[in-house]
C-alpha cells in the first residue's frame, strides 16, 4: 500500500516529516491487514481439517467403547493354557521357574499384577486400545490430506476391531498382548524409517521385548528384525551415511540380545519342544 501511494505521488504532497509518519503507520498496520485478508482462507482450511479430526475422534470413541463394554459385560473365557499361566505366576518374578517356566513370562506377569480374570482381560484390553491407537495415529500422521488421513486411521481401527484380532481380548491368554506388541512394533518401525532417534529406538526395542517374551514364536521374528537391521546398516554404510549405519547396527545388536535372552528361557524349559508337540496333538492330529 505504501509503495503504491509513493509510486502514484500521493505522499509527495506532504512535508517530509509527515510523510515519514504516514509511512511508519502503513508499515505498522501492514501485517495486520495481511492477516485479516488471509483470515477467511485460514478459517476455511481449519474448518475442513477440523471435520475429519472430529470424525476420527468420534470413531476412536466408538472403537474404545466397543472393546471396554464387550470385556466388562463378559464372560471372560479361560482355556487350558490359562491354568499353566496361573501356575507360573505363583513363582517369584526373578526366579528360574518364572523366567524360564512352562510359559513365556509376560502373561504370567500380567496375571500376577491383576490377580483376577476380569482385571486381566480389562488390562490387556486397555493395552490393546492404546497400542492400536498409537498405530492409527501414526499411519494417519504420515498421510498429508486430512480426509485421506482420516480414512487411513479409521482403516487401522477397523482392522483392530475385526473378529480375528478382537476375540483374544476377552480370553486369559497371551495372544492379545502379543498382538498389541505387534501394533506398537509397526508404529515404531514407521517412525524409525523416517528418522532414527533414541526414544523411537527405545520404543521399538521395548515392543520387541514384550513380543518375544509373550510368545516363543516372537523370538524368531525379533531375530529376523535384527537381520534386516544389519542389512539396512550395510546399505547406509555403502551410501556413506555412517551415523545412521551405526545407529541401525546398534539396534540390530540390541534385537539379537533380546532374541538370545528370551531363547535361553525358552530352551531351558524345553518350551520349543513341548509347545510344538502340543500344537500337533491338539490342533493337528485330532483333525
Amino acid at each position: 500500500l505504501g509503495g503504491a501511494l509513493w509510486t502514484r505521488g500521493s505522499l509527495r504532497q506532504f512535508p517530509p516529516r509527515q510523510r515519514h509518519r504516514i509511512g511508519r503507520t502503513v508499515r505498522a498496520i501492514g501485517p495486520a491487514v495481511a492477516w485479516v485478508t488471509g483470515l477467511p482462507r485460514a478459517i476455511v482450511r481449519l474448518r475442513w481439517s477440523a471435520i475429519p479430526l472430529a470424525i476420527g475422534v468420534a470413531a476412536w470413541v466408538v472403537f474404545a467403547r466397543f472393546f471396554i463394554e464387550r470385556v466388562v459385560r463378559g464372560p471372560v473365557i479361560t482355556w487350558q493354557d490359562t491354568v499353566s499361566y496361573v501356575h507360573v505366576a505363583r513363582n517369584p518374578i526373578l526366579s528360574v521357574s518364572f523366567l524360564g517356566g512352562l510359559r513365556a513370562p509376560v502373561a504370567p506377569l500380567l496375571w500376577k499384577l491383576t490377580g483376577t480374570k476380569m482385571c486381566f482381560a480389562v488390562t490387556q484390553t486397555v493395552i490393546g486400545i492404546v497400542a492400536w491407537t498409537v498405530l492409527a495415529v501414526t499411519v494417519a500422521w504420515f498421510v498429508r490430506s486430512p480426509w485421506r488421513s482420516l480414512l487411513a486411521g479409521v482403516a487401522v481401527l477397523a482392522f483392530a476391531s475385526s473378529w480375528q484380532v478382537a476375540m483374544w481380548d476377552w480370553s486369559v491368554l497371551s495372544e492379545s498382548i502379543s498382538v498389541s506388541a505387534v501394533a506398537l512394533m509397526f508404529a515404531s518401525v514407521l517412525w524409525l524409517a523416517r528418522r532414527v532417534t533414541r526414544p523411537r529406538a527405545a520404543g521399538f526395542l521395548v515392543a520387541c521385548l514384550v513380543y518375544a517374551a509373550a510368545r516363543d514364536q516372537g523370538i524368531w521374528v525379533v531375530a529376523a528384525f535384527a537381520v534386516v537391521a544389519f542389512g539396512v546398516a550395510v546399505a547406509r554404510l555403502i551410501r556413506r551415511q555412517s551415523a545412521v549405519a551405526t545407529q541401525t547396527a546398534l539396534i540390530g545388536v540390541a534385537l539379537l540380545a533380546i532374541a538370545a535372552v528370551t531363547e535361553v528361557g525358552a530352551a531351558s524349559a524345553h518350551r520349543n519342544i513341548i509347545n510344538v508337540e502340543n500344537v500337533f496333538d491338539v490342533r493337528g492330529f485330532p483333525f
